[in-house]
């Protein structure tokens, strides 16, 4: 008889319970890693349409303050100069000269009508001097409204101008008053905008007329742009979604104002935090087939006791975090203990002193007695700096316990004190007496405590003012509020603080992840985190901890 064959449980040497778990794994990192992709998605398509509608509405009141600014400055001629005075041309001379000294060339000429279209008087080059004649329709235009703002002429291939002109009565009569503006500041700053961000910006009439041209041939006809015009301030994907554009009305939603990019180019740095994921994920994978291969060794009976792999991510990240924050404090921390190590140098140059001189006299006595007790004092506040520091910076503790939560406040304005200091930023705190403990990670709350004062620090840096810490028991809850009185947060960006990879800061001085993990341990905990901000009033940040 021919032996029964061994299945692969007998034969390998890797034990059941580790295959499980590998596969378990491996489902369990697949899962996570397509919402991860899912929710970034989303993520990226929210923060490009933000970013693209901020532009572009950016651009929106700087047009439209360009020419508003202009007509007022007509309007103020108007209405404090007679009419006669226009007529005279040394007068507009005068005029076009205070012009240029307030808003350098834009204003070309001054030109003063009558209601029968002749040019009573004008000032300015010679080729723009029938401009508003030759115009007929804005002629028109400008006697019957009080104001009018034309459509871009083109003067030549590198230089073009719109007319402003106001129109003046005077015992029955009708005066206009008009001047050619060159639109050139407003073609550089749509040229500056395409340089920066790699997409074209250009401005269309309601005829689909190019007002400012773009840099390049378009790659949408002319009456899809058209049909932006009864949507307003839009933004969406054209061209079998190659193409992403946002739009928006100026000048009296007379114009279309239009910024186009390639979709390639506006997520390549999203594709790039992409890639650098997918990388950190198959590392993972491979770290975790090591890990299998070299538990295939131990005995099926051994019991190896470690963390999920959720679990041992997030500690990492945890811990990465708090040593991005000793490296900051360390500079303070240093200057902290200078001054009393400079103390102690210095009373114990005395005691050598007073050994050289004899201690006999029970003056001298007294005196060595109370250096070294000065000593001993600077050495205890010594001990007690590096203790705090060294509490912080050990090795994350997720062990829970029962943490009084006005030390951990404490503890942590101490940590922060140099840099608020530098920021010229007090720290003030009302910190309830009879606040009972909770049940949490000391580690954490400091983690979560600084970030939110540090944050704090950094939107008033260089600024100075204040910072308010304060506890207090409500019914079941322990709530901690932190505020300032900083910029505040715009409301565009309130929803995406807890959002990963976020962060306000410029490129290179945020992770993007400090919130997100201050949002993470506290709902861990069955607690809550929220934020009340007001531009130029400030910030405030609440922590409601259940107590238990």
């Amino acid at each position: 008889m021919k032996p029964k064959e061994k299945t692969f449980y007998q034969t390998s040497t890797i034990p059941p319970k580790i295959i499980i778990i590998f596969f378990a794994g491996l489902v369990l990192l697949f899962l996570i890693s397509g919402v991860f992709f899912y929710r970034f998605q989303n993520f990226s398509d929210k923060i490009i349409n933000v970013g693209l509608e901020q532009k572009v509405l950016k651009h929106k009141l700087d047009i439209d303050f360009f020419l508003q600014e202009k007509l007022k400055a007509l309007w103020f001629f108007s209405h404090n100069f007679e009419p006669e005075q226009f007529k005279n041309e040394s007068f507009l001379q005068r005029k076009i000269a205070d012009l240029h000294e307030s808003y350098g060339d834009a204003f070309l000429n001054l030109g003063f009508h009558n209601e029968q279209g002749n040019q009573v008087a004008y000032a300015g080059p010679l080729e723009l001097e029938k401009s508003f004649t030759r115009n007929p329709e804005w002629f028109k235009k400008a006697l019957e409204d009080r104001y009018v703002i034309s459509d871009v002429f083109q003067l030549s291939e590198n230089r073009a101008y719109c007319m402003v002109a106001i129109s003046m009565q005077e015992k029955g009569s009708r005066w206009i008053l008009k001047s050619d503006i060159d639109v050139g500041s407003v073609k550089s700053m749509l040229g500056k905008l395409e340089s920066e961000n790699s997409a074209i910006a250009f401005i269309l009439n309601r005829k689909g007329e190019f007002q400012i041209l773009p840099p390049q041939n378009l790659h949408l006809n002319i009456e899809n742009y058209l049909n932006l015009f009864d949507k307003g301030t839009n933004i969406g994907k054209f061209d079998n979604n190659r193409r992403i554009i946002a739009s928006t009305l100026v000048n009296n939603d007379n114009w279309l104002l239009i910024i186009e990019q390639n979709t390639d180019d506006a997520y390549s740095g999203f594709k790039t935090i992409r890639n650098i994921v997918i990388l950190i994920i198959l590392l993972y994978i491979s770290g975790f087939i090591m890990v299998v291969l070299w538990l295939s060794g131990e005995r099926e009976n051994d019991h190896i006791q470690a963390d999920s792999p959720i679990d041992m991510v997030n500690r990492q990240i945890i811990e990465s975090s708090s040593l991005d924050s000793i490296g900051e404090l360390a500079a303070g921390i240093a200057h902290e203990i200078n001054n009393p190590v400079a103390i102690m140098v210095e009373e114990a140059g005395w005691i050598q002193d007073l050994i050289n001189e004899g201690i006999d006299t029970n003056e001298k006595k007294e005196e060595f007695i109370r250096s070294l007790k000065q000593i001993e004092v600077q050495g205890h506040r010594c001990k007690d700096i590096t203790r705090k520091l060294l509490t912080f910076g050990r090795k994350t503790d997720m062990r829970v316990q029962n943490v009084q939560l006005n030390e951990v406040i404490e503890e942590v304005i101490q940590l922060s004190l140099d840099k608020a200091r530098h920021a010229k930023v007090e720290i003030h705190t009302r910190l309830y007496p009879q606040l009972p403990k909770i049940r949490a990670s000391i580690p954490e709350m400091h983690q979560v405590l600084l970030n939110l004062v540090n944050n704090a620090l950094d939107a008033m840096e260089k600024k100075g003012d204040r910072i308010d810490i304060s506890t207090r028991l409500d019914e079941n809850q322990v709530i901690i509020t932190v505020a300032d009185n900083g910029p505040g947060i715009p409301a565009v960006i309130m929803n995406r603080l807890f959002d990963p990879f976020f962060s306000t800061k410029p490129v290179g001085e945020g992770t993007g992840l400090g919130l997100s993990i201050c949002y993470g341990i506290v709902t861990k905990m069955g607690g809550k985190i929220d934020f009340e901000s007001m531009l130029d009033r400030g910030t405030t940040v609440r922590i409601i901890l259940p107590v238990k």
